[in-house]
């Protein structure tokens, strides 16, 4: 079979990353595609571990980094070498993002992600201004996390609008603050629409 494609859902905490990406996940399989749908960290142990503790930022990067190399070479790899189309709950470029909010250095972000052998084809990145995201995560009734304070979303949505003004043949950015139903209406026309354009759907 030829090559996969590889489909990251991108954004701050709140934005509607693990719906939105298990809704196209679905309508995939609606469709008679062979997909895999994958959400990072993968790995119960390490993600567990990331969470426990509150870790030196460049610890933390290298974690993060440490988790989706072996989740490349174990799945992903093989489902895009089997023509499957990944869906992918973040990326390398949540590291990017939340590292650099924290504070480290692009050097070594850059350096981490060459390390990635596989970089995504296309980036969803759903974006929401912080209060919504943070009212959202208060609403759904989970524990907030060290990762979710206003100052800090607020950094890492400014490096994900950074990366995507500086990617913008990978990059699409949608409006998640809207009405859910129309958010995930345009998220699947992207998602059809490039599906289209690489001969996966007709």
């Amino acid at each position: 079979m030829g090559v996969g494609i590889y489909i990251a859902f991108e954004g701050i905490d709140g934005c509607g990353k693990t719906y939105h990406s298990g809704r196209v996940y679905r309508k995939l399989l609606d469709l008679g595609i062979d997909a895999v749908l994958v959400r990072e960290p993968y790995y119960p142990e390490l993600r567990e571990a990331i969470m426990r503790r509150v870790w030196n930022p460049v610890s933390e990067a290298l974690l993060f980094t440490a988790d989706r190399i072996q989740l490349q070479l174990e799945i992903i790899e093989d489902a895009l070498r089997s023509g499957k189309v990944v869906i992918s709950d973040r990326s390398v470029y949540a590291t990017l993002a939340y590292q650099a909010a924290r504070g480290v250095p692009r050097q070594l972000l850059n350096f981490l992600y060459e390390l990635i052998p596989i970089k995504p084809h296309l980036v969803i990145l759903l974006d929401v201004p912080v209060e919504i995201a943070l009212a959202r995560v208060r609403e759904s009734g989970r524990e907030v996390t060290r990762f979710e304070s206003m100052d800090l979303l607020e950094r890492v949505r400014e490096e994900y609008l950074r990366l995507a003004s500086e990617l913008p043949n990978k990059f699409i950015v949608v409006d998640s603050g809207r009405d859910v139903e129309l958010v995930e209406q345009e998220v699947w026309s992207h998602v059809l629409r490039f599906l289209k354009e690489k001969g996966v759907v007709e």
